[in-house]
C-alpha cells in the first residue's frame, strides 16, 4: 500500500473528524468537545483499544458508553490537559510530533499522557527529547517530578546534579524555592556537593 495514500486517508480522517468522529472528549469546565475515531485511537495503544473494544470497569466511571448512538464520551479532561490531549491526537493522525516546537510542559503533559494511554512509541519519541531538555531553575522541579513520577533515572540525575551546582541561585528565588517537590529538596540536603 501506498504510504502516500495512508497519509493522505489519515489527513482526511483527520479534516472530517467532527462530522465522523465517534468518540467525543469533553473538557471541563468549558465544555468543549473534542472528536477522534475509535479505531484509529484503540490502534495506537492499548488504553483506548481496552476502554472502547475491551472490559469497562473504570473506579472514576467517567467514561460512558452512549447505548443509542454508540458515541463514547471521555469526561475526565480539564481545560488545562486538552492542548496536551490535541498534541497526542495529532501524533495519532500524523504518526508525527514537532519536538522543537513543544514548551516544557507540553513535552511533560504529552509524556505523561503517552504513559497514562500506553503508548510506548510516543512515549519513547518524548523520553528522548526530555533527556537532553534545556534545564534552568525555573523548570527543574517540575522536571525532577516528572521523571520521579516515571523512573526517568538519567534524567532525575541531571535534575539533581543542576540545582546542586544552582544551589544559591535557587535558595535566593523564593519563587523557585517554595515550588520545589519535597523530594528534590531532600535530595539536595543529603548531597556532599550542596552547600547553604
Amino acid at each position: 500500500m501506498d504510504s502516500n495514500f495512508v497519509f493522505k486517508l489519515l489527513r482526511k480522517l483527520q479534516e472530517n473528524v467532527e462530522k465522523s468522529g465517534d468518540v467525543k472528549s469533553i473538557f471541563l469546565p468549558s465544555e468543549e468537545v473534542v472528536s477522534a475515531h475509535s479505531v484509529l485511537l484503540a490502534a495506537s495503544c492499548p488504553y483506548f483499544k481496552t476502554l472502547l473494544f475491551g472490559p469497562h470497569y473504570f473506579e472514576n466511571e467517567a467514561e460512558v458508553r452512549d447505548i443509542t448512538n454508540e458515541t463514547v464520551n471521555l469526561v475526565n479532561f480539564n481545560e488545562e490537559s486538552k492542548r496536551f490531549f490535541l498534541l497526542f491526537l495529532k501524533y495519532v493522525y500524523k504518526g508525527d510530533i514537532d519536538i522543537g516546537s513543544l514548551s516544557d510542559d507540553e513535552l511533560i503533559g504529552v509524556y505523561s499522557l503517552s504513559r497514562e494511554f500506553k503508548f510506548p512509541e510516543l512515549a519513547h519519541i518524548l523520553s528522548n527529547a526530555l533527556s537532553s531538555v534545556f534545564l534552568c531553575v525555573e523548570n527543574v522541579g517540575k522536571i525532577f517530578d516528572m521523571a520521579r513520577r516515571y523512573d526517568l533515572r538519567d534524567l532525575l540525575k541531571r535534575c539533581i546534579s543542576f540545582a546542586e551546582i544552582n544551589s544559591t541561585e535557587i535558595l535566593s528565588n523564593d519563587d523557585v524555592w517554595v515550588k520545589l517537590p519535597y523530594q528534590l529538596v531532600d535530595e539536595l540536603f543529603k548531597s556532599d556537593t550542596f552547600y547553604v
